[in-house]
């Protein structure tokens, strides 16, 4: 995170899950401290191996989290845009598990983890989005496991397309074309 840019602390609350699922006593509290990074584009925001010291929430852009599997190969695990948290897959270990990297220019909210656990048990409507959030990541894992594992190429495709419409959506311009578009190795990462 060495070339991380700090910024001032304006976020657009509507937007942030922090703010939409806190009640309001504690948006004090997050004000003072929450952190915004930006990263430029293929910038590391955390790295396997690296001390886990909070959760990321996706103000705006897309991330690829991913993990090495040998030397030189990756594999996708998740995309994520906006309103997405990072860092979650470390929080109960020491070290990240996996790395996260900015496909686009990014800005995401940083907020420690002894803040983090403040929310949790202070907030029982974050506590609840958490535990539909972490549930539903595992269900999407064990079906596309399932999914990929069985399928054939153009059936691997195809649910990668699916994952890049739910994940960034359609261009706002151009109704019919992905806001987003991976390029092969990361096709192939995520396949």
């Amino acid at each position: 995170m060495k070339s991380k840019t700090k910024q001032k602390n304006v976020i657009a609350k509507s937007e942030n899950i922090l703010y939409k699922h806190c009640s309001k006593e504690w948006h004090l509290i997050i004000d003072n401290t929450i952190q915004l990074f930006n990263f430029k584009k293929n910038e590391t925001i955390f790295s396997e191996g690296a001390p886990v010291r909070g959760i990321y929430i996706i103000n705006s852009g897309k991330v690829k989290v991913f993990s090495k599997f040998r030397k030189d190969k990756i594999r996708i695990l998740r995309l994520a845009g906006d309103g997405k948290i990072l860092g979650h897959r470390g929080f109960s270990t020491t070290n990240y598990p996996v790395s996260a990297v900015a496909l686009i220019p990014t800005t995401v909210s940083f907020i420690s983890n002894e803040i983090f656990i403040t929310l949790v048990k202070a907030n029982p409507e974050f506590s609840i989005y958490l535990i539909n959030f972490f549930a539903e990541q595992l269900r999407q894992s064990e079906d596309r496991m399932k999914s990929l594992m069985l399928s054939d190429v153009k059936h691997k495709i195809a649910e990668i397309l699916f994952i890049l419409i739910d994940s960034f959506g359609f261009d706002a311009k151009e109704p019919n074309m992905l806001s987003y578009c991976l390029s092969r190795k990361d096709f192939a990462a995520m396949a």
